[in-house]
């Protein structure tokens, strides 16, 4: 991406605003999963995530600061517990025993950000430090099991095992009650080498992540729900709640670059937990900018273009928004002065 080039470069002072959005979603596209899963269903989707960026910022001499807001979604769950879902969401009848495992790690945040850009010869290293306050976080594991035809509440048994969910305000189960707020560090490092013909880039977004979140509502424990003729055999059940102070932390992500100057290609690598994709991009130079298009593992297909004011990326795998699994944004506007 031209991001890599240009964000490592100690380049004159600058203002800059920018929106990075980088989606996936298994079991039913991007839009249908904000949407209440209005769509047809992947049956062996097992993940979905999305991490939006938007930051405003200033550079200068090798300094950077900026203010951040961010939505950072990382959900892993059965098949089985997305077919639950979907079953539910659209009143599809299905009597059947479910095995349901579901880990959510979802975080509101808003932050300042202060990096340092450091050149050594042909190796230039870029450490970035984010601090964050949330008003909105949902943290915490499911498992456990669900049969019955539950979309019509007809021979209803659930029986699960909450471990550590903790929330600031549930959309889950709808618990009433609202914790405090969470405070969190981010820690980004970028590195790169570069020399006449190759550029070999990298870089980590929270290769070091600690959360503190301050009296966050918390639900453990063993729950079974029985009901229109549904019945089971529930030991251990009645599952505690309380108010607690408790730490977390979020998923590293991993995005790598090798580039030929002479020729404008570059392989790109990008993994986050189970989504992970390669890709290949060829640039050219021209009178408009640097212009680009892209393909990846993940089917999605790219294009690019890139000046001194602003920058533009757009990867989708499929021609319909709507219809796209997977999607990365990148929009910025700078000012150089």
């Amino acid at each position: 991406m031209f991001l890599t080039q240009q964000s490592l470069a100690a380049q004159s002072s600058q203002v800059f605003v920018e929106a990075q959005v980088q989606a996936s979603s298994a079991p039913v596209s991007i839009d249908d999963f904000i949407n209440d899963w209005e769509g047809s269903l992947t049956s062996s989707g097992d993940y979905a995530f999305a991490d939006g960026r938007l930051r405003t910022g200033i550079a200068l001499k090798g300094w950077e600061m900026a203010v951040e807001k961010r939505w950072h979604y990382d959900l892993r769950f059965s098949p089985d517990t997305a077919k639950l879902y979907y079953n539910i969401e659209n009143k599809v009848a299905d009597d059947q025993k479910y095995d349901l495992n579901l880990n959510v790690k979802m975080i509101h945040a808003e932050g300042i950000s202060f990096a340092k850009t450091l050149q050594f010869n042909h190796l230039t290293i870029k450490p970035e430090f984010t601090f964050y306050r949330s008003d909105y976080y949902q943290l915490g594991q499911l498992t456990g099991s669900a049969s019955g035809d539950i979309a019509n509440k007809d021979n209803i048994a659930i029986e699960v095992d909450l471990n550590d969910y903790h929330f600031r305000e549930d959309k889950i189960l709808e618990d009433p009650r609202i914790g405090g707020d969470g405070y969190g560090i981010s820690v980004n490092l970028t590195a790169a080498y570069e020399n006449d013909q190759w550029l070999f880039y990298t870089r980590v977004d929270d290769l070091y992540s600690q959360w503190q979140f301050t009296d966050s509502v918390y639900l453990n424990g063993k729950v079974c729900v029985y009901f229109s003729g549904g019945s089971g055999n529930c030991t251990g059940g009645g599952g505690k709640s309380g108010v607690e102070n408790y730490t977390d932390s979020l998923g590293h992500s991993l995005s790598s670059t090798v580039l030929y100057k002479p020729i404008g290609v570059s392989a790109h690598a990008y993994v986050h937990g189970r989504y992970q994709r390669v890709g290949l991009q060829k640039d050219w130079q021209t009178v408009a900018g640097k212009l680009g298009a892209s393909i990846y593992s993940t089917q999605q297909l790219g294009l690019h273009w890139q000046s001194k004011w602003h920058r533009l990326a757009l990867l989708l795998d499929h021609y319909e928004i709507k219809q796209a699994h997977h999607a990365q944004v990148d929009l910025a506007i700078t000012i150089p002065w």
